[in-house]
């Protein structure tokens, strides 16, 4: 290790390992040169005194409690596996560094969330104290593999079964928490219609106590791509997904009827409507001006914008409630973590340790073997704005396929299943499918090959 210079400002009191500073009333500086050598402690008293004391060697910096706040080491809780699965579309391939990358930054942000350590600034109008759930993640093991599919609803539940064989969720243990990544999860929205959306996220658990079977999975092409000043940060989203798997709900459950809390944590303020931060409550890529100034609120109350289960760009905090929520909870598989001393002031949310495990080599080894296969797709415009357009399939083989479109909100606005014949094959769509301007990507899967083209509407 090597040496490291520390300074405190101190008001009233120094402590190291074996003394009290002198004169505790004034302020004192510290200048701390630590290794595994013993080293010389100097403190300069105000009066410009200046005391040189001895310390043994020590193995590591954390060992050094050099400030005495007046509060004691506290009891963090070291999440012991974090299992990360990335299922990557079947037409796409990214280098592994690349999704290590974002998913250590995703987890270090998410990190800061749960040892209050963002750095921001309370608002005044926050009436909940800000808690510490003191909930770390360190250790990952991302694993990198190929799903089957581009989109999966997991509403249907052979797509959510789907996921879940494909990143071995049932072979979690007691130790492990699992988070997975496709391509694109989605869901029925509004509820009770067959309009479908893309989701950022979400997290299958609600029982009494955390099982093996519990995960969250998340959208990476979402996470990837959206407007945080919209959507808010990736991480905050891991963070509120990760609030869920510990027994938290939103805020808004239950709307402005629930003037004790929809959530079932007393200082968190009623609030209505999850999508507010849109300009409607239909799924859109605008948001209202200055959302984190004008979020809707409930009469005599003030929305807590900043609260890391509501939606929107504002989130970076929990309240004291929503933590110890989370520890009743966490500590109904006391297996899921370890359990250390430690002052706030020392942790460091952006220490982590990924173990990348790329699956897809022998499968990529496993393709070049096989046969070459060759698809061609292409929509042919129509002369005139009501006429119909045709999609163009060349195909080198016979297969059953699945066409899906999007619209630029991620909502999917046509899905149909095909049989292709070898050759050239067209298929007929209305225009009413494009009933806005914008760009439209539609998306072809069949086994073991999918492709994905851009539509723009005449």
């Amino acid at each position: 290790m090597g040496t490291s210079t520390v300074f405190y400002w101190i008001g009233w009191k120094v402590s190291s390992l074996f003394w009290n500073a002198p004169n505790p009333c004034q302020d004192v500086v510290t200048n701390i040169q630590s290794g595994k050598q013993p080293v010389i402690l100097k403190v300069t008293i105000k009066d410009a005194t200046l005391y040189d004391f001895k310390i043994p060697g020590v193995q590591s910096d954390a060992l050094l409690n050099l400030v005495d706040d007046g509060k004691g080491p506290e009891q963090y809780k070291i999440i012991k596996k974090l299992k990360v699965t990335i299922l990557e579309s079947p037409n796409e391939h990214k280098d592994a560094s690349f999704y290590k990358d974002k998913i250590g930054s995703y987890i270090k942000e998410a990190n800061t969330y749960y040892s209050a350590k963002t750095g921001n600034i309370k608002n005044p109008q926050i009436t909940a104290e800000v808690g510490n759930p003191r909930i770390l993640f360190k250790d990952v093991d991302l694993i990198i593999k190929k799903g089957t599919r581009e989109n999966y609803n997991y509403q249907i539940p052979a797509e959510e079964d789907a996921y879940n064989a494909e990143a071995k969720v049932n072979e979690n243990n007691d130790e492990t928490m699992q988070l997975i990544y496709v391509h694109s999860l989605s869901r029925y929205y509004p509820a009770n219609t067959k309009n479908v959306r893309v989701i950022r996220g979400m997290s299958n658990n609600g029982h009494h106590v955390i099982e093996n079977s519990d995960y969250t999975v998340f959208s990476y092409n979402r996470m990837f791509n959206d407007d945080m000043a919209v959507y808010g940060t990736p991480g905050s989203t891991v963070a509120h997904e990760f609030g869920h798997y510990f027994n938290l709900d939103h805020p808004f459950e239950g709307g402005c009827a629930e003037m004790n809390g929809g959530d079932h944590v007393s200082d968190t303020p009623p609030a209505e409507g999850a999508l507010w931060y849109l300009i409607d409550d239909s799924p859109n890529a605008h948001g209202i001006n200055n959302p984190c100034q004008n979020a809707p609120s409930c009469p005599g109350t003030r929305r807590q914008v900043e609260n890391i289960m509501d939606y929107g760009p504002c989130r970076w905090m929990f309240t004291k409630g929503q933590a110890d929520r989370m520890t009743t909870r966490i500590n109904t598989k006391p297996s899921l973590f370890n359990v250390i001393s430690a002052h706030d002031a020392s942790v460091d949310p952006n220490t982590i340790n990924i173990v990348v495990d790329d699956q897809r080599k022998g499968e990529l080894r496993r393709k070049r073997d096989e046969p070459a296969s060759d698809i061609s797709i292409r929509m042919i415009y129509p002369n005139s704005k009501d006429g119909i357009y045709n999609l163009e399939v060349v195909s080198d083989r016979a297969e059953k396929a699945k066409i899906q479109i999007f619209n630029n909100n991620q909502i999917m606005v046509y899905e149909k299943d095909i049989l292709v014949e070898k050759g050239s094959n067209s298929f007929q769509m209305e225009p009413s499918i494009f009933d806005r301007s914008g760009l439209y990507i539609l998306f072809y899967t069949a086994k073991g090959r999918a492709k994905q083209i851009k539509i723009l509407p005449r």
